[in-house]
């Protein structure tokens, strides 16, 4: 009986130890599927924030897209008012020109549009006495200058062209 005792607690000592490695397995079995469970979720966070990350970073590409045509039509504005503020200037000259031949007499004005400037023709003085004038020989405008010698809008930096007469 001595041997079957020792038989039965060396039987009870083996299941102790292998309830205690059960035990121990077993909590890391669950310590392992919750790790798997942690990881699943982080897992899903970082997918759901790259998919934000990624809308965001094409609706910044679109936003970078707006802003360059934006530039480009602000660009072609300023280029157009530009155009308008010299056209300005000239009609401004051409209109200042204009009234110089007009306070000489009857004037026929034509606009040339080849040089850009006014061309006054015809001129007399009340009487239906012929002017001379003398066209501007700079490359500004090509205007006349009449009785003064001098080019309306680019003034005395001009020098006198070839004579003209008026009748």
């Amino acid at each position: 009986m001595k041997h079957g005792c020792s038989w039965y607690e060396e039987e009870v000592a083996l299941r102790a130890t292998a309830e205690n490695e059960f035990v121990a397995l077993k909590k890391d079995v669950d310590c392992a599927y919750l790790r798997k469970s942690d990881l699943e979720a982080n897992a899903e966070a970082l997918t759901q924030e790259i998919d934000f990350l990624r809308r965001l970073y094409e609706e910044c590409e679109e936003i970078k897209a707006t802003v360059i045509r934006h530039g480009e039509t602000l660009r072609r504005t300023k280029e157009e008012i530009n155009e308008l503020n010299r056209m300005i200037q000239r009609l401004t000259a051409e209109v200042e020109n204009a009234k110089l031949c007009e306070g000489i007499g009857a004037v026929n004005v034509s606009v040339s549009s080849s040089r850009g400037g006014v061309v006054c023709g015809d001129l007399t003085v009340s009487g239906s006495r012929p002017v001379t004038g003398s066209v501007c020989s700079a490359p500004c405008s090509g205007n006349l200058a009449v009785s003064t010698g001098i080019c309306a809008p680019c003034g005395p930096r001009c020098g006198p062209g070839p004579s003209v007469r008026f009748a």
